[in-house]
Formats: C-alpha cells, structure tokens, sequence
C-alpha cells in the first residue's frame, strides 16, 4: 500500500531527512509490498549496518522506485536505490520506509551506459523476503 506522508501516523519513525522539515512532500511504501522486487543480492555487512542506522533512527534517504509492468500486465516496483534499506526495513517490522519514483526512462538509458538491458534485468528481479540473505 502506498501512502502519502508518514508523519500523518503517530508512532510511525520518518525515514528521510527531508520529510522530517517539510522541504518534500513524503511518500511511503509498506517494505512487505508484494510488487516490490529487487536486482541487488543482499549482503549481510550492508544490511547491519542499514538496520543499526534504521534502529538508532538516524535519517536515511529515501529508496528510488521505478515502476515496469510485466508481459504479464503485473506491475511491479524495481528498487533501483536502496535495496539493503527496504532489506532492512522489511527484517526489523517496519510497517512503512520513505521512497521516491524514478524516471523509467533514465534508468534504461543508465543500464545502456553501463552495458545491460533494464529489461531484461527488471524480468529477472527478484522478491524481497524476510529472511534473503545471500
């Protein structure tokens, strides 16, 4: 489920400095999503260390999102930026983490320059469970 803003929630920790003075305006995304996959193994020193500065509710950035929709018609978000903080967010209960949408089309052009095709990756992606460590 997508939301608008955090802050809106009592008890609900805001994940994204900017969301805490105002200058964005936030929107959040339940880490359990099922439309959320991701093209990035996780690596356990990484994802510590995300989960300590989620615990000691440090302000991280927000994760970057892009939407593609599938031969299928199913649409999934492809975390572009941020795969180990979802990770996180997702192991330690939380009900919701920052992120921002992506330009589908910059993302492709990147994964030319770098030599991949986006969609061929994005059919690959994989869902994010609980316990997904590599």
């Amino acid at each position: 489920m997508v939301r608008d803003d955090p802050r809106s929630r009592p008890n609900s920790p805001v994940l994204c400095r900017a969301a805490a003075t105002g200058t964005i305006p936030a929107m959040d995304i339940s880490p359990a999503d099922h439309r959320l996959r991701r093209l990035h193994r996780i690596d356990a020193a990484v994802l510590e260390e995300k989960k300590q500065l989620l615990a000691q509710g440090k302000g991280v950035d927000p994760v970057s999102l892009v939407r593609f929709r599938q031969p299928t018609g199913f649409e999934v978000y492809i975390v572009v930026d941020g795969t180990h903080r979802v990770q996180a967010a997702l192991e330690m209960g939380l009900e919701a983490i920052e992120f921002e949408w992506e330009d589908l089309k910059s993302v492709e052009r990147e994964a030319r320059r770098r030599g991949r095709d986006f969609d061929d990756l994005a059919h690959r992606a994989r869902k994010f469970a609980s316990d997904d460590h590599e």
